[in-house]
């Protein structure tokens, strides 16, 4: 894996403390309902566990903490808006990632394909697993946000994976997976958007 820097690993280590000692409040939103936001809390908690993070604390207060980093990242998003969100699209452009003919849905495609090098098995250590783990659920809230203003303008789920699930798609995303220098360039790419969530 690409490493992402030191102080953006530092960063993503204390919010993660600051989130233990939070309140948890949780709202549910029509884009993000409470079953999607559950199942992702699950997977952070896991990703916690796998980075060795709150080891002391107990079960139910590291999900407390994953609800309000799910929560936090949720917030973010409303405040930047559509247009913020969309303004922050990774840069992917030099990849050749396929097109779609929609803003949105190529919104999503570059944000999903800031998950592709997010392995754990690649990162070198608890920081790297930690970003992992805050980045992969970092990208299928944000995925889907704008999903819920896509479906808001008249379109569907089938038109998403009629446009997303294409023979391109797929090669692109195994391209970037097996290619060391692609993995480094997405992640490069993909800090900076990917920073604006942490707050």
């Amino acid at each position: 894996m690409s490493q992402p820097t030191r102080s953006a690993r530092r960063r993503v280590q204390v919010w993660v403390v600051l989130l233990l000692a939070a309140a948890s409040a949780r709202s549910e939103r029509d884009w993000l309902p409470g079953p999607v936001e559950d199942g992702l809390a699950r997977q952070l908690v896991e990703g916690f566990a796998k980075a060795n993070v709150a080891t002391g604390a107990s079960e139910q207060e590291r999900l407390d903490a994953a609800h309000k980093g799910i929560d936090l990242i949720a917030q973010r998003l409303e405040t930047m808006g559509v247009d913020g969100v969309l303004n922050a699209v990774p840069l992917l452009g030099d990849l050749q990632i396929p097109r779609t003919g929609s803003k949105l849905v190529d919104a999503i495609a570059s944000f999903g394909t800031c998950a592709l090098p997010l392995h754990f098995e690649l990162a070198a250590d608890d920081g790297e697993r930690l970003y992992v783990a805050i980045g992969e659920v970092a990208v299928i809230v944000i995925s889907a946000f704008l999903r819920h203003e896509y479906l808001s303008e008249g379109a569907s789920d089938e038109d998403l994976a009629r446009l997303l699930n294409t023979e391109e798609f797929a090669e692109f995303s195994l391209g970037v997976q097996r290619d060391t220098e692609l993995r480094a360039k997405v992640n490069a790419a993909c800090a900076g958007p990917l920073g604006l969530l942490m707050p």
